[in-house]
């Protein structure tokens, strides 16, 4: 029997210093079955370009894999979407800040355009039966906006 497959994805600025991370990795750590492969991706320690938003030039423009990580040598993109393609289960870790997701959560999210617009635009299906979790950490009013957004993108994506 194949493992089941969950990745975790911190987008706190603050690294492997922040309670996002804090809180995944402890969540992670408690997973104790032998058929479950775990990972966690800190997104503070990639190098990832922010989205050129070729889809507002042409919907058909938008790919996958990104233009970006098809040109870009450094860029650490590639991580994440071979790590969603790959999971059957993600999680995505962020804090509030002013009453929204993370500053890297939103540049992931403009990124995955490339995974969500290979259904819309190209009719090809990449994202599919995989299980999406959140875990929002804040001292901030603001996590149901988070929540409610981060939700839509997870459906969006293909994700349940």
């Amino acid at each position: 029997m194949e493992k089941l497959k969950v990745l975790g994805i911190s987008t706190s600025a603050r690294g492997k210093m922040s309670n996002s991370y804090l809180l995944m990795k402890n969540a992670f750590d408690a997973i104790n079955d032998e058929g479950i492969e775990k990972e966690i991706i800190i997104a503070s320690e990639l190098n990832l370009r922010p989205c050129d938003h070729h889809y507002s030039m042409n919907a058909k423009m938008c790919v996958h894999p990104c233009l970006i990580t098809q040109t870009d040598p450094k860029d650490e993109m590639k991580k994440i979407y071979d790590g969603i393609l790959e999971a059957d289960v993600v999680i995505i870790a962020t804090p509030i800040y002013w009453g929204n997701h993370s500053q890297l959560m939103q540049l992931i999210i403009e990124r995955l355009n490339s995974l969500e617009n290979a259904n819309s635009a190209h009719k090809k299906v990449l994202v599919k039966n995989k299980i999406g979790g959140l875990m929002i950490l804040g001292h901030e009013d603001g996590y149901q906006h988070v929540a409610g957004g981060l939700m839509n993108f997870f459906t969006e994506m293909g994700l349940i």
